[in-house]
């Protein structure tokens, strides 16, 4: 009896040994698997950081852009009011021609 004790002894400290030994194969597969979360992270954070980056300067570049068309679409209306003036002036110039021709 007493050396059916000693082999169930043998056996639950093999049985508790293989357990201390998986349980801290877990642990460090945990702390494995911990760091490589925290570096994908890390990549993931420093790519919408880029991205963010060049966005905001295409952004900016569009809004310069954009300001220089605007200028250019002034200047251009600017013209076109000029020159519809330059045609209204020409246009009475030449009715007042008529009028002078058909008085004489």
């Amino acid at each position: 009896s007493e050396g059916v004790a000693d082999m169930a002894r043998v056996r639950v400290s093999e049985v508790e040994a293989s357990a201390a030994r998986q349980e801290e194969q877990c642990r460090h597969d945990l702390q494995v698997r911990d760091r490589e979360v925290a570096a994908v992270h890390e990549q993931s954070r420093q790519e919408v950081e880029r991205l963010r980056r060049e966005l905001k300067g295409e952004l900016e570049s569009k809004q310069r852009l954009l300001g220089t068309a605007m200028g250019k679409i002034e200047q251009l209306e600017s013209g076109v009011e000029q020159i519809n003036a330059v045609r209204a002036c020409a246009e009475r110039r030449e009715m007042a021609v008529l009028k002078d021709s058909l008085v004489s």
